[in-house]
């Protein structure tokens, strides 16, 4: 609408503060002169019925000037009309920009009367996931570098959300609502809660791509606005909340590396959970070229051709790449074959070669469905079901050998979680450093992506690898040494190289179109943090130390190692080689004892072996079996087996027999306690066990006592790679500690194993 007022006239901008649909709104210009009210309504159309307070700019300028625009101050049909917040003084291309702004921009909409926070102060719970970092220069901490992180950046956290919510909410309703703001749940990759215990991660580990899912309740937003404004008002309180975060943890630990690199917020109904859905794990281990055969030199000749590098094409690198992108960009050597760039001349020893190989020989196979199908239960190959998409077709190895040894019995061949795939074990990049004498040393990346890993496994798996590339270990030992019949040493690598490098969520990468749920995290602000990080480690580490551990993997733990692949093979050839079947006459203590128990499996009475057993069973022979039976004295203490009453006269027999053997290991070394009667006895028929370790713990009690019994070859125990001939002769040894197993035997084979687990509560008689 158009009024004239004298000669001079004010022209009037509308800038709408609360209409939800841009297209519905009319503007005008008003001319008005001395007299008009100074309240100035804008009337919309006939959809909103309704008037609004308008803010405007206010310009004095003459009437004709206002009615009649010169040319050049006509907007083209495609020139975006700009529009100015008068609250912030922000401009604005567009009325829906200018609209979204008022909407969401917290300062803006608060003075423009919208109400972001829902006016009932109710809370909702969220969830987020974190990409962390963090990386600790003392060694005197008392827990794991990933539990001590996590309780740090959850504090963080926390302190960001009291800083944006509570100290921000001055309404009467704080003490019912901001006050119960708070994390509610916390999960980590790298710790091992919900896993088993042997795949916690190195105490002293780093981490660059570590992720944690927190739970907390935040403030609900208000209906009336749309999925799209509640959304990125919720990415925002996320951003601020972050880099407070973040400045916290700057300020409080400025000796430690700890930060927060990316955040992802999750649907409401999203169930991720950062430890068991973690899909793939990474590590990176950052290796000197120098530990490799003639490594110094490969490290000067990678020194003079990184200059000269090409791309694969065969043309020079450009010069006006930046040194970032160069620096991104993978190294190419020696058959190590790159993405990008490739040097001209060879290197002067093939070491990258051999270690590229070994490294491969490491990785799990890919079973197709038909190999698969093949796998018995006996052999020692097992599918990876259960994983995402192609990786179930990967093959399960048994990584007890490099599992850390103070794990002991809970690093066993029988425990599933030790049986994971390694998918992939390479070098993945090049990069040099100085040492503490200014002297330059060339780094080799090496990544292992995997299910996941035991403590210690990727710093036996690089010892392994240097061991066989310098041939101080036979390339047979890493069949050998994955192999669960097998318990045997390796070789560990120096500790300070090793760091968490990323994980992989794959079941929520496909849902969210197959892209990583943090985005891009090779950015710069990545990039720099991450070579932070390799700084850091290397320059904590003391390279005579690691030198003098590796001259002691050449000239100690090899050639132990040596000597026990050559005491197995003997051993392989031994059984392979049984002789006729021992048949001697069995001493009088045991002769009713094998009386009952051939009158038992002759009779097929012998009892079904439970299902849990049955796992570490090898062969499925009907004349296979194993069943427990109870010290009548402990029948106060423990649920009573099915056995003790199908068999009371073998029960009698075996337990008086323990009192026998016990005396007399008491008369042959008096300085040794008299051994306690045990609660339980394990009776065996023709059972050939794999490599395992007895659950529980002995309560009171903690050694096992085995004998064997009856016409047979063969058939000694093997405890932690030592055989011992159990023939008529008690062995005591830790059943719950020492990885043991039967060796190969023929003929009639019974043995008892007598043992005191932790008692039980007394409940229904045991089926077996």
């Amino acid at each position: 609408m158009v009024g004239r007022f004298g000669r001079r006239s004010l022209g009037l901008f509308f800038l709408s503060s609360s209409c939800d649909h841009v297209d519905a709104f009319q503007r005008d210009t008003i001319l008005f002169g001395p007299g008009l009210p100074s309240s100035i309504h804008l009337r919309l159309g006939s959809r909103f019925r309704q008037r609004l307070p308008v803010s405007f700019l206010v310009s004095e300028s003459p009437a004709s000037e206002v009615l009649s625009p010169s040319p050049s101050e006509r907007l083209s049909p495609t020139q975006p009309k700009e529009c100015l917040c008068s609250f912030c003084g922000k401009h604005f291309s567009s009325k829906n920009n200018l609209f979204r702004h008022l909407k969401t921009e917290e300062t803006c909409a608060a003075r423009a009367g919208y109400d972001i926070i829902s006016q009932e102060k109710e809370l909702q719970t969220q969830r987020i996931a974190l990409l962390v970092g963090y990386d600790f220069g003392c060694d005197d901490m008392n827990d794991s570098s990933a539990n001590v992180a996590g309780r740090i950046i959850e504090d963080a956290f926390r302190r960001g959300l009291a800083s944006k919510y509570r100290e921000n909410d001055d309404s009467e309703t704080r003490s019912r609502s901001t006050d119960a703001i708070q994390i509610l749940s916390k999960s980590q990759t790298s710790v091992a809660k919900m896993r088993h215990r042997s795949l916690a991660q190195e105490a002293k580990c780093s981490a660059f791509g570590d992720v944690i899912v927190l739970s907390y309740n935040a403030p609900r937003l208000s209906q009336d606005l749309s999925n799209k404004a509640r959304d990125s008002i919720r990415k925002r309180h996320v951003d601020e909340i972050i880099r407070q975060a973040n400045d916290y943890l700057g300020k409080s630990r400025p000796s430690d590396f700890v930060t927060i690199l990316s955040s992802c917020l999750l649907e409401e109904d999203s169930r991720l959970h950062a430890e068991r859905g973690c899909s793939q794990r990474v590590y990176h281990y950052l290796m000197p070229l120098a530990w490799l055969p003639r490594g110094n030199e490969i490290a000067e000749w990678w020194l003079e051709n990184q200059p000269n590098q090409t791309t694969e094409n065969g043309s020079e690198m450009n010069s006006d790449v930046s040194s970032d992108n160069r620096r991104r960009r993978k190294r190419s050597f020696a058959g190590v074959k790159g993405e990008y760039l490739r040097a001209k001349t060879p290197p002067p020893a093939p070491s990258l070669r051999l270690i590229k190989e070994v490294l491969r020989q490491l990785e799990s196979l890919d079973l197709n469905k038909d190999k698969m199908n093949d796998i018995k239960p006996d052999e020692t190959r097992r599918n990876a079901s259960g994983r995402f998409g192609l990786l179930a077709t990967k093959e399960r190895k048994c990584w007890h050998n490099y599992a850390a040894p103070k794990l002991a019995g809970n690093a066993s061949p029988s425990h599933e979680p030790i049986w994971k795939a390694l998918d992939r074990a390479r070098i993945v990049d090049f990069f040099e450093s100085e040492t503490e004498d200014n002297e330059k040393d060339v780094i080799v990346v090496l990544e292992f992506r995997g299910e996941d890993f035991v403590e210690e496994q990727v710093r036996r798996l690089v010892g392994t690898a240097i061991a066989v590339s310098h041939g101080w270990l036979p390339k047979e030992f890493l069949k050998m040494s994955v192999c669960p019949s097998t318990c045997i040493e390796t070789p560990l690598a120096p500790a300070g190289r090793l760091y968490f490098a990323g994980t992989r969520f794959l079941f929520e990468e496909l849902a969210n179109g197959g892209r990583n749920i943090f985005g891009d995290t090779d950015d710069d602000a990545s990039t720099r943090w991450a070579d932070n990080l390799r700084s850091r480690m290397l320059g904590r580490v003391n390279r005579k130390r690691e030198y003098a551990r590796l001259n002691d993997i050449e000239g100690i733990v090899c050639p132990r190692i040596r000597d026990s692949v050559e005491e197995i093979r003997m051993n392989e050839k031994e059984e392979e080689e049984m002789g006729p079947l021992r048949t001697s006459a069995p001493p009088s203590e045991y002769q009713l004892s094998l009386q009952l128990l051939r009158s038992i499996l002759s009779s097929g009475k012998w009892p079904t072996t439970s299902h849990a057993r049955s796992k570490i069973i090898q062969g499925t022979q009907n004349t296979h079996g194993s069943f427990t039976v109870l010290n009548p004295e402990c029948k106060d203490k423990f649920a009573i087996p099915r056995a003790n009453i199908i068999f009371p006269d073998l029960v009698k027999a075996v337990f008086d027999l323990e009192n026998r053997l016990a005396e007399q290991i008491h008369q042959e070394d008096p300085s040794k306690q008299r051994r306690l009667p045990s609660s339980h006895c394990a009776v065996n028929a023709c059972a050939k066990f794999a490599p395992h370790v007895d659950s529980g713990r002995g309560a009171g009690q903690s050694l096992s006592l085995i004998v064997g019994l009856g016409d047979y070859t063969g058939g000694d125990i093997v405890v932690e790679n030592t055989s011992v001939d159990i023939r008529y002769s008690a062995h005591e040894f830790d059943g719950w500690r020492e990885r043991h197993r039967t060796a190969k035997f023929q003929g009639e084979r019974f043995s008892l194993v007598w043992f005191t687990p932790q008692a039980t509560p007394i409940n229904a008689i045991d089926k077996i």
